[in-house]
């Protein structure tokens, strides 16, 4: 019997002898411990993307007791979600998930959120100290590339052998400043076909949701023929026609081509837009000269009824008279 007890005795002592560790680990004061796998979120926010990113996070009971822990979340102009509340016995961990969203075509930036984490209750009694923690997080929205070209005018019109610019608007449609190469794809059709292209700008810096304006100069080719063989500036050349007066107007068309120097370095696909605009040239005939005495002269029915009204007025004068 004494050593059935003094067995009993020791397999107590051992099993207290495992348990101190655990308890010397655990604190006996109330506490919350929490860290999140990484310190920035990055969330695209192109006009098709889910604006929204994740981040895990564990949140931890340091100490011997049952806690009730409250999660509150800060984060400004954005929208984050997790729970409300999470229940720890002593010494145990979990994970959670938290999901910040932004808006479609914000503004690329940096802005901070914060995780608090509280010890509301601890063995189901409020807690009187509030102890608590705290998790800073960097969330970065992401910059897009965007772009949109418009002509100016609906239609050009300029005479033959004049000087005149087309005006386009280029503006970006992106999250941030952008440098656009510009380039007028048609150029040597038009060269082909008489016209002189002066691009004097090759690039533009624009700010984001800003349209810029953008002018070609342009001098029309000094002289048109109707029927004439356009084949050689195809891509530049649209129509002919003339008139009952003989004024000869051709169409023709310039392109403009824009590509987002940031979008060659971007993971979706490059952003490139191109536009034709219209342009009408005009030739009116020569100024007219009377080749003979003919062709100043009425013809012999207009001749015929000046005559009789002259005749007429005669002879009423004539009757007055008498």
């Amino acid at each position: 019997m004494v050593r059935r007890n003094y067995l009993v005795g020791a397999i107590t002592i051992l099993l207290f002898c495992q348990f101190i560790p655990i308890m010397q680990s655990q604190q006996l004061t109330p506490g919350v411990e929490l860290e999140c796998d990484s310190s920035t979120i990055d969330i695209e926010v192109y006009p098709s993307a889910d604006p929204t990113g994740v981040v895990d996070c564990t949140v931890t009971n340091p100490s011997i007791h049952f806690e009730d822990i409250a999660l509150q979340y800060q984060g400004g102009p954005l929208s984050i979600s997790g729970p409300s509340s999470i229940s720890l016995a002593g010494g145990e961990s979990e994970e959670f998930q938290v999901a910040v969203r932004g808006e479609n075509y914000m503004q690329r930036g940096s802005f901070q959120i914060q995780i608090d984490a509280t010890v509301t209750q601890v063995n189901g009694m409020p807690n009187p100290n509030y102890d608590g923690t705290s998790v800073n997080l960097i969330v970065e929205i992401l910059q897009f590339p965007g772009l949109q070209l418009a002509c100016l005018d609906s239609v050009l019109e300029i005479q033959v052998g004049e000087e005149g610019n087309y005006g386009f608007s280029v503006m970006n449609m992106g999250n941030f400043v952008d440098d656009f190469t510009l380039s007028i794809e048609n150029e040597e059709a038009l060269n082909n076909l008489g016209w002189t292209v002066n691009q004097d700008t090759n690039s533009v810096l624009i700010d984001s949701y800003y349209p810029e304006i953008v002018r070609i100069g342009l001098f029309a080719p000094n002289s048109i023929s109707y029927g004439a063989d356009y084949s050689s500036g195809e891509d530049a050349f649209e129509s002919q026609s003339l008139t009952s007066n003989g004024t000869i107007e051709n169409i023709y068309k310039i392109s403009l081509k824009a590509t987002s120097e940031y979008s060659k370095n971007w993971d979706g696909y490059l952003v490139s837009e191109t536009i034709s605009c219209t342009i009408k040239v005009i030739q009116y005939p020569e100024d007219s000269t009377f080749s003979s005495i003919g062709d100043i002269l009425p013809s012999t029915s207009s001749f015929m009824a000046i005559l009789v009204i002259l005749l007429s007025a005669t002879y009423s004068n004539s009757k007055r008279r008498l």
